[in-house]
């Protein structure tokens, strides 16, 4: 891989459904080495830089060290830098947001939940130094707000916001954001046990006539789809696809995939944990063909640690399937595609000793990155 989208994919914000494109990043980082960045930086604190200069210079520091696998150098960078640049949220909203938000993304991929906890409400506050209440800026901040409460397990929490969020879109006159968010409700919903709510939130989204939702109708339709499956339907899949392919759009959309772990057991998956918190991460290269297949799936480079635990995402990107979509003349055989994902479990302080650890539950933290595809190109053709 020569050339990644780690910094774009660090500070992506919520995308607009789970029916979003699936390579979004638009900028390219080419591997500049870390000494050349830290020098970089160093000179720029010497002079007492401005804060948007200072942050962008911390955060190529840490694009380095995070693509490396060293999270734990990174995080230390970044928490410096929140130190020094905090204050300027005011005058500097968007990139005091941006150093928070990549804070987090690092902190969960270390399985450090309050700090990611933290983090995320730190982007609110930020924006809102500087930014009205009602700016879409501060809406995605709380949409995060959600999201991070979702992905802690905080349901209940996660729902308020999303709620709250809705009820500010519409008053904000922003139909499509309010659209947005039910569709991450209803996904919620599912999660815990809802389905049936979550079925009535996306039909009421497929059905809806105002035209600021009309575009939101088709990622409702692959979302009932997926329920679909998972009950055994495939008919509305076919459906999806047969559209798509009809009308194909220029990047592939994600419409099935199954969790990583689904099928494993628990204690399977468990058991690699035990052995490969410590520094287990890896980047997994495939190729996403026309018809929306998935090919030629590798890990293409991983951390020290015993790679045992890379199983379930080999498996679960297997089971992947995305939109037709229509392959550019320079790439026929279709797009490559590369995702980090890092095994890691939140962690947890004993009640007796006081002293912090992994807890016994893992998780697979994922990132999207992007490469330029290796040789030769096209993807095999079964």
């Amino acid at each position: 891989m020569t050339a990644f989208v780690l910094l774009a994919a660090l500070l992506a914000p919520p995308a607009p459904s789970p029916a979003a494109p699936a390579q979004t990043q638009t900028i390219v980082v080419t591997g500049r080495p870390l000494a050349d960045a830290t020098r970089a930086l160093a000179e720029c604190i010497a002079r007492k830089c401005p804060p948007n200069e200072d942050i962008d210079r911390t955060l190529a520091v840490v694009e380095t060290q995070f693509l490396a696998g060293h999270y734990a150098a990174a995080r230390s960078v970044l928490n410096r830098a929140i130190s020094r640049n905090a204050r300027f949220a005011k005058d500097y909203p968007r990139p005091v947001a941006d150093l928070y938000r990549v804070t987090g993304r690092v902190a969960i991929h270390l399985g450090e939940g309050e700090a990611y906890r933290r983090a995320v409400y730190g982007i609110g506050r930020s924006i809102r130094a500087g930014l009205p209440d009602d700016s879409v800026e501060s809406l995605s901040a709380d949409i995060e707000t959600g999201e991070m409460n979702s992905g802690l397990g905080q349901y209940d929490r996660a729902q308020a916001v999303y709620g709250d969020v809705v009820k500010r879109a519409r008053k904000a006159n922003r139909p499509d954001i309010a659209t947005m968010v039910q569709l991450r409700q209803a996904i919620l919903r599912d999660s815990i046990g809802f389905t049936s709510d979550a079925r009535r939130d996306l039909t009421a989204v497929v059905d809806a006539t105002d035209p600021a939702r009309r575009p939101f109708a088709m990622a409702a339709r692959i979302l009932l789809a997926r329920l679909d499956r998972r009950a055994g339907r495939t008919d509305s899949t076919d459906a999806v696809i047969a559209a798509f392919a009809r009308n194909p759009t220029p990047m592939p959309i994600l419409i099935h995939d199954a969790p990583v772990g689904v099928g494993l057991g628990s204690g399977a998956v468990n058991w690699i944990a035990t052995r490969s918190f410590d520094d287990a991460w890896g980047d997994f290269g495939f190729w996403i063909r026309p018809d929306g297949t998935v090919a030629d799936i590798e890990l293409l480079r991983h951390s020290e640690n015993d790679p045992a635990w890379a199983r379930p995402v080999l498996v679960s990107l297997a089971a992947r399937r995305y939109t037709p979509f229509a392959a550019p003349d320079d790439n026929p055989g279709g797009a490559y595609h590369v995702e980090r994902y890092t095994l890691t479990s939140l962690m947890m302080s004993d009640s007796r000793s006081r002293i912090r650890r992994h807890g016994p539950t893992a998780r697979y933290e994922r990132l999207d990155l992007a490469a330029e595809p290796p040789a030769p190109t096209p993807a095999s053709p079964s």
